[in-house]
């Protein structure tokens, strides 16, 4: 079972919690060398890199291309570990966050655009998310889309809305499981949109995974442990364990734990040690 992350995040969330803030420079090859250690120590072959939705924008859409640019920099530092990357575009740029997409696919070969709307000032129902997803798709590229629990803002509500304007185009929902009662909400919302695909990202409880997989299948489920460096996830390798130990195939196991997300952003398998 080749395991593939399919959220990681690069960066802190500093600048939107609580936490002292601090003036030390950040160092991406130290971030990527304890990234890489965590991975190695939970059996981790291969991931899927996202920046941090929590970063300064004083000076607005140059902040955000600094940010692709430079998580573009950090996959290609290890691109056999880090074998894909998504960026970010902010919603109330309006018009010119359209350049920005087309930017994050012709320059910076990104495979996807995260939206985590809890940090974006708007809803994941804004026109502006559904005219970005839209140029997205266009581009060949997949859409992200953040559903924290207990956030009004990500509510599964908004991304069932969304979902079927774009009933033909498999999007990702991560964080959904995030606390105990929003596994059976991602149940109904998965059962009324086929085209969307979860992540295990937050998940409160695993014992949902079995269930699930009788259910829909290995396709529309991918192991995401929504990891940040310096602050590590203790979720890693408990959610990775109930998938080796869940009741289900083999094959499953597989897909679940990494050729799914392989699959839907359109990745080279990444190539074993």
């Amino acid at each position: 079972m080749q395991v593939v992350d399919a959220h990681q995040h690069v960066g802190t969330l500093t600048n939107s919690f609580s936490g002292a803030l601090t003036e030390a420079p950040w160092d991406a090859q130290a971030d990527s060398d304890t990234r890489l250690g965590v991975m190695d120590d939970c059996g981790v072959r291969a991931t899927v890199l996202f920046p941090s939705h929590s970063y300064l924008r004083a000076d607005g859409i140059a902040d955000t291309r600094r940010v692709n640019d430079s998580i573009a920099a950090y996959r290609d530092a290890a691109p056999d570990r880090f074998i894909g990357a998504g960026g970010i575009v902010e919603p109330l740029y309006g018009e010119r966050g359209l350049a920005e997409i087309d930017r994050m696919k012709e320059e910076l070969g990104m495979v996807a655009v995260s939206f985590h709307t809890r940090f974006q000032g708007v809803t994941l129902t804004s026109p502006w998310v559904e005219r970005y997803i839209a140029r997205i798709v266009e581009l060949g590229m997949v859409p992200v889309l953040h559903a924290i629990a207990d956030h009004p803002d990500e509510a599964l509500w908004r991304v069932l809305a969304l979902a079927p304007t774009f009933a033909d185009t498999e999007m990702l929902v991560y964080d959904g499981f995030s606390c105990m009662h929003r596994v059976a909400e991602c149940l109904e919302v998965a059962r009324a949109a086929p085209n969307l695909v979860f992540d295990t990202g937050l998940a409160k409880d695993v014992d949902f995974i079995a269930a699930w997989i009788a259910e829909f299948g290995p396709d529309r489920l991918v192991y995401g442990s929504d990891l940040y460096t310096p602050r590590q996830s203790h979720r890693q390798a408990a959610v990775l364990t109930a998938i080796r130990e869940a009741p289900i195939s083999e094959e499953a196991k597989r897909k679940v734990a990494g050729e799914t997300i392989v699959r839907v952003l359109g990745l080279d398998a990444p190539a074993r040690p």
